[in-house]
């Protein structure tokens, strides 16, 4: 149960990118293009609220403090680290007002030491979902779309059961508690709280991520 809780705190705070990739090769017009980017980019970096989440963004796993979650706090003397990631996980918010959730061969490994014993944790994730958004003060309101996302665990180098096993969108979590975010420039950071019906305790604080695409 720790091990799925802990992969479950991973695809709650990741995220991912438009079908677009964020550096598809210039046009024919790209001095024209490279302007407009440029214009863009410097109103996102003065943009706040709304405006400023409208682009794609990656996540910082280092960011995310696991051994703050309520759940891993109840087990006596554990500390939690980030041991490495790779691939990515990026999050896009849309003008339109659609979001994507897209993982690139992303990977994560939560170190556990408990009781004199070192648990490695590693998360492969894969897939796609879609939903749609809009902002209210400083929260995220989503109302999640399509969705098709896996993971796999595995722990001191093997395989966990079951696996490959279907897990939920970050927009389906999000649906159910709040998140509430501050943006600046290229810098998203996000607080994702439980279900007011279970206490709406905070569940991830402060997880950061980096503006890669208008």
């Amino acid at each position: 149960m720790r091990t799925l809780l802990l992969s479950a705190v991973l695809l709650l705070a990741s995220g991912c990118a438009s079908d677009a990739p964020a550096d598809a090769a210039p046009s024919d017009d790209s001095a024209s293009g490279d302007a407009t980017s440029a214009s863009e980019a410097a109103a996102l970096s003065n943009a706040s609220g709304a405006g400023c989440l409208v682009g794609t963004w990656q996540i910082d796993p280092a960011s995310m403090d696991v051994g703050k979650v309520p759940a891993m706090q109840q087990i006596p003397d554990a500390q939690f680290s980030v041991g490495g990631s790779s691939g990515r996980a990026l999050l896009v918010f849309e003008a339109s007002g659609d979001a994507v959730q897209r993982f690139e061969n992303f990977s994560v490994t939560i170190n556990a030491a408990v009781m004199g014993q070192t648990v490695s944790v590693r998360n492969d994730y894969s897939g796609t979902a879609r939903a749609t958004y809009a902002v209210e003060d400083d929260r995220i309101v989503m109302t999640p779309g399509e969705a098709e996302l896996t993971s796999s665990v595995s722990v001191n180098g093997g395989a966990a059961e079951p696996n490959p096993f279907a897990t939920e969108s970050v927009f389906e979590e999000w649906e159910r508690g709040r998140t509430a975010f501050e943006c600046s420039g290229d810098e998203l950071t996000l607080d994702i709280y439980g279900p007011d019906s279970a206490g709406g305790e905070v569940f991830v604080r402060d997880v950061r991520y980096t503006r890669v695409a208008a």
